[in-house]
């Protein structure tokens, strides 16, 4: 019965748009932006048709050109997992990036767009749409920084993840994510090291917005290792929520799946154990107790029946 009334609903929107597409709605006065959040703020409660009502006014009075309406509007049908419908209003949004008022909303766009794709398994455009991300992280990206990249995988393996996170600081927050579903999708198909690296970069990003964080709480603050890290920066709620967000856990647990199936058990059992001693770690503790006892590598995913062209350089 919902998705005969929610049909239904969305045939009446279409032909309200097909009506006022793009025509400028002089009777309300309002601005666009205010009518964008009295439609988010109906969303909230639930009424979904007023709510596309207005995103739809807030898109005319921009004359079609207003991506944060068509992200509202394309976050509506992804709720209602109509994923085509969400897909189109999105790529709208992002052919029209050039007028976001924020312009770094940009990356929270191609992250809605790519989890859509990690859904349907479509990995060779979720790869595109994440590198996408990346491809204004100059360290990550430039060519130029292959020699800083290279140093950072050997101090890892050579020294230990506590060495490296002493070493390195740079904080890139909109990459997270992207290196997280990377490290995920590379390590489930094979390339080990590709996955590390993701890993490594989520980690110095995560790490250093947060040691920042705590020198303004006590600026004698220093890292040591990554125990005491997590220990320290969970007795603060804004970092430990950051911490959460950031899925830190699952980072360090993929990140010790990655190093064990590139050959190194020690350094990932380090890892583990670490994990299994947090009591922030969630699921991931449990799994962490498993791999010590008896590691194991998560079986592979087929990536597609299609070659998928891999970012050079790495």
């Amino acid at each position: 019965m919902k998705s005969v009334i929610f049909i239904s609903l969305f045939s009446l929107f279409f032909l309200f748009c097909q009506f006022n597409l793009f025509s400028e709605d002089k009777s309300n006065p309002k601005a666009a932006w205010i009518l964008l959040e009295e439609g988010r703020v109906l969303l909230t409660k639930n009424d979904i048709g007023k709510a596309l009502n207005l995103f739809q006014q807030a898109l005319n009075k921009k004359r079609g050109i207003y991506p944060e309406a068509d992200i509202a509007i394309g976050d509506v049908f992804l709720e209602e997992g109509e994923y085509d419908l969400a897909l189109f209003h999105y790529k709208k949004a992002y052919k029209y990036r050039s007028a976001f008022s924020i312009p770094d909303e940009i990356y929270s766009l191609l992250y809605k767009m790519s989890d859509i794709y990690m859904t349907r398994k479509n990995y060779i455009l979720m790869i595109k749409t994440l590198n996408t991300v990346l491809k204004n992280s100059s360290f990550f990206s430039d060519p130029r920084y292959d020699k800083l990249r290279n140093s950072i995988y050997s101090a890892y393996i050579n020294k230990g993840l506590d060495h490296l996170l002493q070493l390195y600081r740079f904080n890139e927050d909109f990459t997270i994510k992207a290196h997280n579903d990377l490290g995920w999708f590379y390590y489930r198909t094979g390339r080990y090291r590709e996955s590390v690296l993701n890993y490594l970069f989520t980690l110095i990003s995560i790490v250093s917005d947060s040691v920042a964080e705590l020198k303004t709480h006590d600026p004698d603050y220093e890292f040591t290792d990554i125990a005491d890290f997590i220990k320290d920066s969970f007795k603060r709620d804004n970092i430990s929520d950051f911490l959460i967000r950031s899925n830190l856990f699952k980072s360090l647990y993929y990140l010790a799946g990655a190093t064990y199936a590139h050959g190194n058990l020690t350094l990932a059992k380090q890892i583990y154990t670490i994990i299994s001693h947090s009591n922030y770690s969630g699921k991931y503790k449990n799994l962490s107790l498993r791999q010590i006892r008896n590691p194991w590598i998560e079986r592979y995913i087929n990536p597609s029946p299609r070659k998928i062209k891999y970012p050079e350089g790495r």
